[in-house]
């Protein structure tokens, strides 16, 4: 969980790179945010590919807030997984966001809570 407003989040899996499936996190964000349908794109050595194909609620409608809240948890989780170090983000550009990449570098200055982790 994250927040991107108060740039905190909580560490649910250690180590890094524990997480060997994208399917589930893919489906654990898809019904956190029911409104975004996040799909599995392609995987290259260290970078995770990931499309919304219908994403103007998401770059359009839902805010710069929304959107920045939206990525971040999005990212964070799926920077989780084994060897994938960066997320690509592949949509139509719209008002609120716009694709992009994001990193674990992104988030260097977040506060994070392990107490929850496994």
């Amino acid at each position: 969980d994250c927040n991107a407003a108060d740039k905190e989040r909580k560490k649910i899996y250690i180590p890094i790179d524990s997480v060997p499936l994208v399917e589930p996190l893919l489906n654990g964000i898809n019904k956190t945010y029911g409104e975004v349908k996040l799909q599995l794109d392609h995987t290259t050595a260290d970078t995770l590919y990931v499309t919304i194909p219908d994403a103007d609620w998401i770059s359009n409608r839902a805010g710069n807030t929304f959107a920045d809240q939206y990525f971040s948890f999005a990212a964070l989780n799926l920077l989780e997984l084994k060897g994938i170090r960066h997320v690509s983000f592949l949509f139509k550009t719209g008002s609120h966001a716009e694709p992009g990449t994001w990193s674990n570098s992104d988030f260097t200055g977040w506060k994070t809570d392990t107490t929850s982790a496994k």
